[in-house]
C-alpha cells in the first residue's frame, strides 16, 4: 500500500526518511540540547578557574621542578608583566585573603569572580527562559533586520574586547606603579 500523497515535494534520498515520519535535515541538534549550548565556554572557564584555585592552595605541596619559572620579562626589563602576581594571587584568593590577592594582581581576582559571575548569568537565563540577542531570530526573512542584529553583535564584542584590553592596561599599570613583592 502506497503512502498518502502529499502536496509537499520529496526530495531524491529523502523518500525513507519522509515515509517513516522523521525529519530529513538532521543538521541541527536536538532542541533540548541546543538549549544547553550557551553553558559550554562559562562552565569550561569557571571549571579551570576551580582548577587553577585548587592548585595555588596546594602550591607549596607542588615539587620545584613543576613551579613556573621567575617572569622572564621582569628578570630583563625590572619591570612587571601584566600577569605578574597571578600565581600569588591565586594563592592568597583560595585562602580566602581577597584583599591580599587584589595586591598582587588585582584582574587575576576580578577575572575569578567574573568566571563564577558569567556561569551565574547563563544559568539564571536559562532558568528564566530568556534567549540572548545572537540567538533571537528576527520574525520573517527581512534581511535588513539580519543584517541590523548581526552589526549590533560585532559592536558588543568589539566592545568586550575594548574593556579587556583597557583592563589589561590599567592592571599593568597598576603594577608597575604600586609593586608588591
Amino acid at each position: 500500500m502506497n503512502p498518502p500523497a502529499s502536496n509537499t515535494p520529496i526530495i531524491k534520498g529523502e523518500e525513507k526518511s519522509a515515509a517513516h515520519g522523521v525529519a530529513a535535515d538532521q543538521s541541527q541538534p536536538p532542541p533540548r540540547l541546543s538549549r544547553f549550548i550557551p553553558l559550554v565556554p562559562p562552565v569550561v572557564i569557571f571549571l579551570a578557574v576551580a582548577g587553577l584555585l585548587i592548585a595555588a592552595r596546594y602550591y607549596e605541596h607542588v615539587p620545584t621542578f613543576l613551579k613556573p619559572r621567575p617572569c622572564a620579562f621582569l628578570e630583563k626589563t625590572g619591570y612587571p608583566c601584566a600577569s605578574c602576581g597571578g600565581t600569588r594571587a591565586f594563592q592568597a584568593l583560595a585562602n580566602g585573603k581577597i584583599l591580599t590577592a587584589l595586591r598582587f594582581n588585582p584582574l587575576a581576582v576580578l577575572g575569578a569572580f567574573a568566571s563564577a559571575g558569567w556561569l551565574v548569568g547563563v544559568l539564571v537565563k536559562l532558568r528564566t527562559g530568556l534567549r540572548e540577542a545572537a540567538d533571537a531570530r528576527p520574525e520573517g526573512s527581512d534581511p535588513d533586520r539580519l543584517q541590523k542584529a548581526n552589526a549590533l553583535n560585532s559592536r558588543a564584542a568589539w566592545r568586550w574586547v575594548g574593556l579587556v584590553a583597557a583592563l589589561l592596561l590599567l592592571n599593568w599599570l597598576y603594577l608597575i606603579l604600586f609593586p608588591y613583592r
